[in-house]
């Protein structure tokens, strides 16, 4: 019954869809939140420090991959 009434009252499908996947087969990961992280500088514990550290990341593996030459037809290839 609490299933059916999570299908028929739910405030997110897809988050309630995966909760009730994850209860039935009994595979949750637990919440596990990132502490502390090294950086080029050191290591932080400051969340906006960790914050900054993955954007900067992100920001700069997306610069050098747009610094290679990208054949679109084997793209299209694949």
């Amino acid at each position: 019954m609490q299933i059916q009434h999570q299908i028929h009252h739910p405030n997110n499908i897809m988050k309630t869809t995966w909760n009730i996947i994850k209860d039935t087969t009994g595979s949750s990961h637990p919440y596990n939140p990132i502490a502390t992280i090294n950086t080029d500088i050191g290591s932080t514990a400051v969340p906006d420090e960790i914050a900054k550290a993955f954007n900067d990341f992100f920001i700069h593996v997306v610069e050098n991959s747009d610094s290679k030459h990208v054949d679109i037809n084997k793209s299209i290839d694949f």
